[in-house]
């Protein structure tokens, strides 16, 4: 958001939420491989944190043509968020500021001598906090995540909160729905955190990253890449395992009307094949 004299300002609900991996904390992958790299042809700073950051780095789809190939990264998490924090407080003309955005507004001012017609008019928004406190912008993007409105599942437990209870943006969604848009909730999922001093390697298939990394930005020395890596590890479900969720499909929020689910939400199921 451009705020007027002021340069460019940045709302969040916390700053420790800022550039922080929701679920599986990766960078690229299929379809959003490219992305990155264009952002970062665009002086974006996503591919140079994530070169700094890596865990393990792959290129996926090798076996296939050039087209289709993707790299994808695996970020440390908490440092992928630690390092990208002071390169956005360090900004020039970057203002940060932690509230909860709650309305957006606008002014509907005469607009002839920009558009030559008569009677025009154009709109100057405006960007309420929770507080009260109003700022003119020239305009206002909304990167809503996965905070609007959120509500955390686990089991049959629902928190309404934001991920890693952090605070939900709870008011923006009715000023949204006044200005006529129309809403819709989505439902990711996050893999379970399992300490890994409990987990038996010996039953799984290590993954291995790329034996010479590719960075992500066209600014990263490739000598500065090339780090040990760890390891990601493959397993699968049997049997017993579908025996479970057959016995235990009535919890499931989804099959118990508790939340709406899309066609996506029925092909994750699917395939483990019950």
């Amino acid at each position: 958001m451009r705020e007027n004299g002021t340069g460019n300002g940045y709302f969040t609900v916390s700053v420790e939420s800022i550039a922080r991996c929701r679920a599986n904390p990766n960078i690229g992958g299929s379809s959003k491989g490219h992305l990155v790299r264009e952002l970062d042809a665009l002086g974006g700073e996503m591919g140079k944190n994530i070169d700094h950051t890596f865990i393990q780095s792959k290129m996926l789809n090798a076996s296939k043509g050039p087209a289709v190939h993707s790299l994808r990264a695996q970020a440390d998490k908490a440092e992928y968020s630690r390092r990208m924090r002071p390169i956005l407080e360090n900004q020039e003309h970057l203002v940060i500021k932690q509230a909860e955005v709650c309305d957006l507004l606008w002014d509907d001012v005469n607009a002839d001598a920009v558009s030559g017609k008569s009677g025009a008019t154009k709109k100057n928004p405006w960007c309420a906090d929770i507080y009260g406190n109003g700022i003119q912008a020239k305009a206002v993007i909304l990167c809503t995540g996965t905070y609007l409105k959120a509500r955390c599942l686990c089991g049959e437990t629902i928190t309404y909160t934001g991920p890693n209870g952090l605070q939900a943006a709870n008011h923006l969604t009715d000023s949204l729905k006044e200005m006529g848009i129309a809403m819709r909730r989505f439902k990711t999922g996050t893999p379970a955190r399992v300490d890994k001093r409990s987990i038996d390697f010996s039953k799984m298939e290590e993954q291995f990253g790329d034996p010479r990394v590719v960075p992500f930005s066209f600014s990263t020395d490739p000598a500065s890449v090339q780090i040990d890596q760890d390891s990601c590890w493959l397993t699968y479900t049997n049997e017993k395992t579908h025996e479970i969720i057959r016995a235990n499909l009535d919890r499931s929020p989804i099959y118990a009307g508790i939340i709406e689910g899309t066609d996506r939400d029925i092909v994750r199921l699917s395939r483990i094949r019950l």
